[in-house]
């Protein structure tokens, strides 16, 4: 509610917020067609648009399942150049980052968000659930 700030209420504004599942379509064996392929979405305030980036990766560019996918170590911008990185991300990353004039902060009092989602797979369908959060994938 204060002036001069970027998410401040005003007439014709939309303000930011962090309500964003995804839904990702694909084309079909043919090329055609667009279909379902996954539908997800990770929890956490400013955490969300940054998890939602780190699980898509994970399931694009290293092939893993939606379980994987949501179970990999995950990082966080806080500003500038501060972030804070999961304990599984290995000394050697967090050398070659502070090298980089990255300031790492401590993952104690930071949350990488929860993610759920559903993907459409040959014959089926595939689920995760974080572990970093109340819930469970289960299907029939």
């Amino acid at each position: 509610m204060e002036e001069g700030l970027p998410n401040t209420v005003a007439p014709r504004k939309r303000p930011f917020h962090t309500l964003i599942p995804a839904f990702v379509t694909r084309s079909d064996a043919a090329g055609g067609t667009r279909e379902p392929w996954l539908a997800f979405g990770v929890m956490g305030g400013s955490m969300q648009p940054q998890g939602h980036i780190q699980v898509l990766f994970n399931l694009l560019l290293f092939d893993m399942d939606p379980q994987e996918a949501i179970d990999a170590p995950r990082f966080r911008h806080l500003s500038g150049l501060r972030i804070v990185l999961e304990s599984p991300i290995g000394d050697e990353v967090r050398r070659q980052l502070e090298a980089m004039g990255h300031v790492i902060g401590s993952e104690a009092s930071v949350a990488f968000g929860g993610a759920q989602a559903i993907m459409n797979i040959a014959g089926g369908w595939s689920a995760g659930s974080d572990p970093r959060k109340d819930g469970m994938a289960a299907g029939y």
